[in-house]
């Protein structure tokens, strides 16, 4: 199904537009209000298609877009470390497609330019999730809080009105969807945070600014002009309690206007985030004070959420990571000061299969010269970004 133009639009503009339409590229006429985005609504597909005439260049564009839709939406359904979001061909995506809506459409003799907002059936996509055994999450996802720097001669800036970079944000946030914030520059954030706090990863003063933008992750994105017209950027993105994670790209930017820079950075921060978590041999032996790894089923993003929540929640527990994510299980890292027996008992109602405690370490001889056995420290936990709740 397609929707694009009002049914009471009147004749006469669609007259006049076929009259024109071999005369160059034309406005179609006004489109629908776009309808509230759920999680299996994918907005802002644009499509640029020519062909031998204007009508295959539609049907190429509209499956271009649909194709386009489908794949963002398998990116932001799966779970990070949950399975790898399937590719899927022109004949499946036309079965999960529920329908499309068509605005700012320009067509010509050989040429269809549209914006596409596509629609999918929620049973369908689902079904073919879960048969595929790939675990997915419906939950809206949380805006980026994005904070753009800009290197200039004397300094780097932030919330100063020459700061360029800043501006191509604030201008793209309108049509770029819900995954990315930008804050307003008002006199409340330029005394919340400095450019070179923000640079410093001051986190009581970026987590502060978080929650007044209702973020959980927060990215500095730094940009600095650089040799041959060439933009470098840098991310660096906080995110709970994990450590900051930095990446860093370069875009051409012959005009000085950013477009490529803004495309590519949009694109990293829109793309799932793997959870950043100690590997399995950083676990600390069984004991108070250490950490044990462990099993737990796991079903769908939710029910995880609500287990983790109650196993954090339990007496003498620190600290839940995880080691791995698959359909059907996680695999945990928790760091407890219960000792393994307590903590195989408390996990057991949650049906949490604690691994088996690894035997104590050989104590050497006197005479032995045998080098001492290794030692096992905990690892410290990064200063969390955001504050859990209290426990009750």
């Amino acid at each position: 199904m397609i929707r694009q133009r009002p049914a009471n639009e009147p004749r006469a503009i669609v007259r006049i537009g076929l009259a024109l339409l071999v005369c160059g590229l034309v406005l179609a006429g006004p489109s629908m209000p776009a309808a509230a985005a759920g999680p299996f609504t994918v907005p802002d597909n644009p499509v640029d298609v020519t062909a031998a005439s204007a009508v295959q260049a539609r049907e190429r564009a509209l499956a271009e877009a649909q194709q386009a839709a489908a794949r963002k939406l398998m990116e932001r359904l799966v779970v990070p470390a949950g399975g790898t979001p399937p590719r899927l061909s022109a004949a499946q995506v036309q079965g999960l497609v529920q329908d499309v809506e068509i605005s700012d459409e320009k067509v010509s003799a050989v040429r269809y330019i549209a914006n596409v907002t596509v629609r999918f059936r929620p049973d369908a996509v689902r079904s073919l999730l879960r048969g595929q055994g790939i675990l997915f999450t419906e939950r809206a996802a949380q805006p980026v809080l994005v904070l753009p720097v800009l290197d200039l001669a004397d300094g780097p800036i932030l919330f100063e009105d020459r700061n360029g970079w800043l501006r191509a944000w604030a201008d793209r946030a309108p049509a770029g969807g819900a995954m990315v914030a930008v804050p307003l520059g008002d006199l409340a954030d330029v005394g919340a945070l400095t450019a070179a706090q923000a640079l410093a990863g001051d986190r009581a003063r970026i987590a502060a600014l978080a929650r007044r933008y209702g973020a959980e992750e927060v990215a500095v994105v730094r940009a600095a002009p650089a040799a041959g017209g060439t933009l470098a950027v840098t991310v660096t993105r906080f995110s709970g309690d994990g450590p900051a994670r930095t990446s860093r790209s370069t875009y051409p930017d012959p005009e000085q206007n950013f477009a490529a820079a803004l495309r590519g950075t949009a694109a990293l921060l829109e793309r799932p985030q793997p959870p950043a978590t100690p590997p399995a041999a950083a676990a600390a032996p069984a004991g108070p004070g250490g950490a044990d790894l462990a099993t737990a089923p796991v079903s769908t993003m939710e029910a995880w959420v609500a287990l983790r929540r109650r196993i954090a929640e339990t007496p003498g527990i620190e600290r839940v990571d995880i080691v791995a994510l698959t359909a059907g299980q996680a695999r945990l890292r928790i760091t407890h000061s219960l000792g393994w027996e307590r903590l195989r008992q408390a996990m057991a109602p949650l049906a949490v299969q604690v691994d088996a405690a690894a035997p104590a370490p050989a104590v050497p001889q006197p005479a032995a010269a045998a080098p001492q056995p290794p030692s096992y420290p905990t690892p410290l936990a990064p200063q969390p970004l955001f504050a859990p709740p209290p426990r009750r």
